[in-house]
């Protein structure tokens, strides 16, 4: 019974803890982002000083590009206390427990599949021919594949929901709506992704509506990291 009432305590101190991070911790993170982007990206540049434009361009767009952006975000959660409070309390892996997770989990890939088939297929508003990192991946082998394969199928989709539901949604919506959050942390999704400025927008809201639905973090990450596999091995 004492340790369900510590249990409890603990919970009700997450929550406290979590709604502390307002405006201040918002734009202190999305600068510190800037901040340490530009330096990933200066270094980065000196690195193809030395050997080749086209050696810094690979680790800019490609998988490599990956691990480095999610050495940034992760570096964020790390130096604010708020932010890995917040993201720690969003994942919730019990959710996955509960047979209708799986069932929104189907619903939004059936979305995504929907989505990608209109604006690729169908209306032709968007092309995978120049995405680099399809590029990247057509031209990689052996321990380059695999390489190619964690970014794209683990680390991408943990770091962008870290990031976009986790931290972006979850500070707009609370401190403004859930629509702006959802719109809001979409929009900026898809300014991520250039190559699919439309469709990430709108798999960004349904990877938003996933998370309002479950409230679990762990569920558009399975999501997301399900959608970029089969696009993977189905192209």
């Amino acid at each position: 019974m004492r340790e369900d009432v510590t249990f409890l305590r603990e919970l009700s101190t997450i929550h406290t803890e979590s709604t502390k991070m307002g405006w201040h911790i918002f734009w202190s993170v999305i600068l510190t982002y800037i901040a340490f982007t530009i330096i990933t990206a200066v270094l980065t540049a000196i690195v193809g000083g030395i050997t080749s434009t086209a050696f810094a361009y690979s680790l800019l767009t490609g998988s490599v590009g990956q691990f480095l952006d999610a050495c940034v975000v992760f570096s964020i959660v790390v130096l604010y206390r708020d932010v890995r409070v917040s993201i720690v309390q969003s994942i919730r892996f019990s959710a996955l427990r509960q047979p209708s997770t799986y069932f929104y989990i189907t619903l939004g890939f059936g979305c995504l599949y929907i989505i990608s088939f209109l604006m690729i297929e169908f209306w032709q508003f968007e092309t995978t021919a120049a995405n680099p990192v399809n590029m990247q991946r057509h031209t990689a082998g052996g321990w380059q594949e695999v390489f190619w394969l964690i970014a794209l199928i683990i680390v991408g989709p943990v770091k962008e929901e870290v990031m976009f539901r986790g931290f972006l949604y979850r500070v707009v919506a609370n401190r403004l709506y859930p629509v702006a959050g959802l719109f809001g942390s979409s929009v900026l999704f898809g300014i991520m992704h250039p190559g699919y400025p439309v469709s990430s927008v709108l798999a960004g809201v349904v990877f938003g509506l996933l998370y309002q639905r479950t409230n679990s973090l762990a569920a558009p990450i399975l999501l997301h990291m399900s959608w970029n596999a089969y696009v993977i091995f189905s192209t």
